[in-house]
């Protein structure tokens, strides 16, 4: 069965299990697509996470479907793998419809194993010259089990491989942010993989506000409360460094998750370190979180290299488009360029000392941090960039004239897969609900 789009009735389908919350890097994502993609000519469906807040259906009218956030692998053995690609294939079919039409164009902006291989699940359906494009980013290096187990050892990960054998080349783009997440995904990809910022970072221009020179500078850290984003190193850190320069001021955006006790006692602990500290500990919406990154001077990215030393940083990546300093550690692969060129200063080893060290160091020169980042930030905008989103999605799109493509026979596979797909999403809501009952949600 095939059915001919007109110049105006290409689709774009965009698959993204981590989209929840109404602010950070998922949702600066999502909206940048939609954008660019509505601007090419295309009609646009977003699917998020089951979770998606009311806010984030609402802005992007994002469809609720996937049960299994963004790199919730489990302990990465094949039988965990297994269960969380068919969960999400489930909840793929399930989204797409009884007749499984395929769109033109899909867009991973967080791809993992899990979905890549449920992905690759479904376009096996379709005849290959029929098949949509794809454009993933791959977030996270291939050993993504080390985001929250630093001595995890590397899971079942067929899934990249499976989606590269399923496309053709002229319709598979694949971008990471670093050199190092290319290297670990060498071996799992025909096509070329492409180093370019996720599309959260361009959701707009930035602005930095103005500083007078009689404003104390100001250090911003950014972001959830996470194992390795340095958030436990601040409270000691911010004692040290205004110790030693009590001109400066503090900003921490801190979100707390879902260890709300443990959270909130570092959130108190950061607001506690100094008098004039400033915690914002709730999410954001866009205007605000462009705000904060405007009033900031320099950010703090005291990430754990055991756990973030291959992944990009998107936070890193607005700093460098606005033309301002940022403090890393030393061994974060995202800002080992800015280091060794003297835009950023690095932290030497993951402690409340060596953070504090690096803070004094950026307050103390900063107006050389400074020029060097501005003159930075100039010459890349001026240099543009290769091809914009849009392009991109045109470019992937099979031929505008070609039929779309709907599989023959899906009925009872759309079915099962409806009915596996709601019954896990009652049992994750009555687990949702018994751990709020106990006082853990």
């Amino acid at each position: 069965m095939t059915s001919a789009p007109t110049s105006q009735d290409r689709q774009c389908l965009i698959l993204d299990p981590g989209l929840r919350v109404s602010s950070g890097h998922h949702q600066n994502a999502a909206l940048h697509i939609v954008e660019d993609a509505k601007d090419a000519g295309f009609s646009v469906r977003v699917l998020a996470s089951r979770f998606a807040s009311d806010a984030v259906i609402e802005k992007l009218r994002a469809e609720p479907v996937f049960t299994n956030s963004a790199y919730s692998m489990g302990d990465g053995s094949t039988a965990a793998f297994d269960r969380y690609a068919s969960t999400t294939f489930d909840a793929l079919i399930a989204a797409l419809g009884p007749d499984l039409t395929a769109p033109d164009v899909i867009v991973l902006p967080t791809a993992d194993a899990a979905l890549a291989e449920a992905l690759a699940r479904y376009l096996e359906m379709v005849p290959e010259d029929r098949r949509p494009g794809v454009i993933a980013w791959l977030l996270l290096p291939r050993d993504f089990l080390r985001m929250n187990t630093p001595a995890a050892q590397g899971g079942v990960l067929r899934g990249f491989h499976r989606l590269d054998a399923a496309l053709p080349r002229d319709r598979f783009r694949v971008f990471v942010e670093t050199e190092a997440v290319r290297a670990s995904f060498a071996e799992d990809f025909s096509v070329e993989i492409e180093i370019a910022p996720s599309p959260s970072t361009a959701l707009q221009p930035l602005t930095a506000e103005g500083r007078e020179a009689d404003q104390p500078l100001t250090f911003s850290g950014f972001g959830h409360i996470r194992p390795g984003k340095g958030f436990e190193l601040f409270p000691e850190a911010i004692r040290i460094a205004k110790a030693a320069r009590p001109d400066i001021v503090f900003r921490i955006h801190a979100t707390p998750g879902r260890s709300e006790g443990a959270e909130a006692d570092l959130v108190a602990a950061m607001a506690a370190a100094a008098p004039d500290v400033e915690v914002i500990a709730r999410e954001l919406d866009g205007p605000e979180y462009n705000a904060l990154l405007g009033r900031a001077d320099v950010a703090l990215l005291p990430y754990d290299p055991a756990i973030y030393a291959e992944r990009g940083s998107g936070i890193f990546n607005e700093f460098e488009q606005l033309g301002k300093p940022v403090v890393a550690t030393a061994g974060c692969s995202f800002a080992a360029r800015a280091i060794a060129d003297g835009r950023a200063i690095a932290a030497q080893d993951y402690s409340p000392q060596a953070l504090a060290a690096a803070i004094v160091e950026a307050a103390d020169h900063f107006d050389d941090l400074s020029v060097r980042c501005r003159a930075f930030a100039e010459d890349r905008a001026a240099g543009g960039s290769s091809a914009s989103l849009g392009d991109l999605l045109l470019a992937s799109a099979p031929d505008v004239n070609a039929p779309r493509y709907k599989p023959e026979g899906t009925t009872m596979l759309y079915l099962r897969a409806r009915l596996l797909h709601s019954l896990r999403v009652l049992a994750r809501a009555r687990e949702i609900r018994k751990a709020r009952a106990h006082g853990r949600g």
